[in-house]
């Protein structure tokens, strides 16, 4: 039972990571990255499908991705998605290709301050199932499920695991702000 409620918050902690690891993915950080356009969804066939399913998107260098639809019929879809993402795309005759200029410093330390926004969420998210956790073992020790020591126990196995989390998370922002910062 226990082990149980540890190993539930493990899973949710790491959701929590994963789910701030994708959102970062999809950050500019000075060079293109595939991942930035992967997420766009296209209306096709009555579907909302993402670019990633309908196309091959290659990172040519630094600055630019070439996106090359399946069905070329949705060059014109895929070209205004791009731009409602505000990015600069070039329709060519069989594929679209998305120009990313370089970063400006304004630039780069609004991503900084967004990143530390999101790592702050997820810490919150974190705490939070911490919280929740905690909870689930007071209630076990007030229907007497549990013993007192046990409790203790698990409470600082809890708080172990959220201390690791959160150091993952700031690892994880402070890499993300290095690869911001180069130039």
């Amino acid at each position: 039972m226990l082990k149980e409620v540890i190993d539930k918050t493990v899973i949710l902690m790491q959701k929590s990571l994963n789910v701030l690891s994708d959102n970062l993915d999809k950050i500019r950080v000075g060079r293109a990255s595939s991942q930035i356009l992967s997420s766009i969804k296209i209306s096709y066939c009555d579907n909302e499908v993402l670019l990633g399913h309908i196309s091959t998107i290659n990172v040519v260098d630094n600055n630019l991705i070439i996106v090359t639809p399946f069905d070329k019929s949705l060059l014109l879809e895929i070209d205004k998605a791009i731009r409602n993402k505000n990015l600069n795309s070039i329709i060519f005759r069989d594929n679209i290709k998305v120009n990313f200029p370089p970063l400006s410093v304004e630039g780069r330390q609004k991503l900084i301050k967004h990143i530390i926004n999101e790592s702050e969420l997820t810490k919150i998210s974190i705490r939070n199932i911490r919280r929740d956790s905690n909870n689930i073992l007071q209630n076990y020790l007030k229907n007497k499920f549990i013993t007192v020591d046990e409790e203790k126990s698990s409470l600082k196995s809890i708080q172990n695991i959220t201390d690791k989390f959160i150091i993952d998370v700031d690892n994880i922002i402070k890499y993300k702000k290095k690869e911001l910062l180069e130039i």
